[in-house]
């Protein structure tokens, strides 16, 4: 029975709430990431009013560094180009990083990751589905009519296909973790068809880079170590099995190629590669100017319509970021904006290396997406792939930290999806 009184019974449900939400619900997400704001806070609150410490605070790198860069982000605040609309706007979205300790600090047992994570991985699962019936030809009433892509559920092509990339990395990653054969089966036989509707169906080059490099540490991992060659010969076999075929995988590597060679021979600027190159080139020459310092939060928007020159004009697709998250970070606080991006990914790797092989894996793995997806999108300050990287982050770390808050050395089991009582 629950005791109303207890917080400690009502502390994961806001984070129930989100992974059952992503990526069904754009509002629902939103509701969510309010309640985890507010359930955090009180917690937090609660341990200050007592005096108590919260271990996880201090026992994961990453944890500090968001800390950091929500700070220097924050001060940038007083010497930036941008309004000042503008850049509370911009910290606002680069606040959802603090989902990442929060879902640490709420997902404090076995019992509480296990259903945080079967939560996510059943709102995937549908979406995972959903997407496979619409290859059919099915019409299905719950699919946005607005969407982008003809296999695409709720999200945008490059959303869905970058989520369903990290939806595989943990449906393999963590098949082991069941109680049950036929779970365990259930969850490969998903990875895999995660990895047929990315690299066949979807139409988003991230996501196929991103489930490319997921595959390539499967395979390495369960590769003795003088066969670990394999991990990188394994996805380009499979990439090559992909372009041979009438696959979205071969349309859009193909497509990628001629918008390469139109934006460098005619500067062509009205395609999906030609507008993120002549972005990267804007942001290269804004960070050049002040390498230090950068331009301040919220200011890339004016860096690049400044250095465009007359008639810029930012298209219809973008809102105020360079589409890489690196660059992104370098024009708001320089060479060691970019610094702190890199940081945090290797912060989260470093973190993850005294967790147990399930969550350990399953951890580096969606880190590599977030690092591929960071290199061609800007990946925390878009809404809902950061949300989604954000929660997964939290909650890898939260399955690999149970069991080790009261210990000197992070060596835990991974918690069991099945079988252990709450």
């Amino acid at each position: 029975m629950l005791n109303i009184r207890s917080l400690a019974h009502w502390r994961p449900l806001p984070v129930y709430f989100m992974a059952a939400s992503l990526p069904l619900s754009m509002a629902a997400t939103s509701i969510s990431k309010l309640l985890i704001a507010l359930t955090g806070l009180a917690i937090v609150s609660e341990a200050i009013a007592r005096r108590k410490t919260l271990p996880t605070l201090y026992q994961l790198s990453s944890v500090k560094l968001v800390f950091l860069m929500l700070g220097l982000l924050a001060l940038s605040a007083t010497y930036t180009d941008a309004t000042a609309a503008q850049a509370l706007g911009d910290w606002g979205k680069y606040a959802k990083l603090i989902l990442i300790p929060l879902t640490v600090i709420l997902l404090r047992t076995p019992a509480h990751c296990r259903r945080a994570l079967a939560l996510l991985l059943a709102s995937q699962t549908f979406v995972l589905l959903s997407s496979y019936l619409l290859s059919l030809g099915w019409t299905l009433p719950w699919v946005q009519a607005d969407r982008n892509g003809a296999t695409t559920v709720f999200t945008t092509y490059l959303d869905q296909a970058v989520m369903t990339a990290g939806f595989a990395a943990l449906c393999w990653h963590f098949r082991s973790s069941t109680a049950s054969k036929a779970l365990t089966w259930t969850a490969a036989a998903l990875a895999l068809l995660a990895f047929v509707n990315v690299i066949f169906l979807l139409d988003g080059r991230s996501g196929h880079v991103a489930m490319l490099v997921v595959a390539a540490l499967a395979v390495g991992w369960a590769l003795p170590r003088k066969w670990r060659w394999l991990m990188i010969a394994a996805p380009l076999l499979v990439g090559l099995v992909a372009l041979s075929t009438g696959s979205a995988f071969q349309e859009r590597m193909r497509l990628g190629v001629a918008e390469t060679i139109d934006y460098a021979q005619r500067n062509d600027k009205s395609t999906s590669i030609g507008i993120r190159l002549n972005f990267w080139h804007r942001s290269l020459q804004a960070i050049a100017e002040k390498p230090l310092t950068g331009h301040g939060v919220g200011s890339w928007r004016q860096q690049f319509l400044r250095l465009e020159g007359p008639g810029a004009s930012l298209g219809s697709s973008l809102r105020s970021n360079p589409h890489q998250e690196f660059l992104q970070w370098g024009v708001q606080l320089g060479l060691p904006g970019m610094a702190l991006v890199l940081a945090l990914i290797v912060c989260l790797l470093r973190d993850a290396r005294g967790f147990e092989q399930p969550a350990r894996q399953a951890l580096q793995s969606v880190v590599a997406v977030f690092a591929v997806a960071c290199l061609f999108n800007s990946a925390l300050f878009d809404a809902l792939i950061g949300d989604y990287f954000c929660l997964s982050l939290g909650l890898l770390l939260a399955c690999g930290l149970v069991g080790v808050r009261n210990t000197p050395k992070m060596t835990c089991p991974a918690p069991s999806l099945a079988g252990r009582p709450a």
